[in-house]
């Protein structure tokens, strides 16, 4: 799973500190420095929770399948 769900929750959610975020990094450069150390790391980190989230996606939505041969109606959640 190419990063995707994170990702755009990430993007969307660094729209709101984005001008906040550019003012304190002018005013204040060790603020500035780490941003910038931090902003190296982040793809990775949000690629890597991607990667969780789309095998724990796999592993539920097998979970919830139900076993051949059995009719919807006979078939519940399975056990957590």
């Amino acid at each position: 799973m190419v990063c995707t769900i994170v990702q755009d929750v990430a993007a969307y959610g660094y729209g709101y500190v984005s001008p906040t975020l550019d003012k304190a990094r002018t005013k204040v450069s060790l603020f500035d420095s780490t941003v910038k150390r931090v902003e190296t790391i982040i793809p990775q980190v949000i690629c890597k929770a991607d990667d969780v989230l789309g095998a724990a996606y796999v592993v539920v939505s097998s979970a919830r399948r139900p076993p051949q041969g059995e009719s919807r109606g006979s078939w519940t959640r399975a056990p957590s």
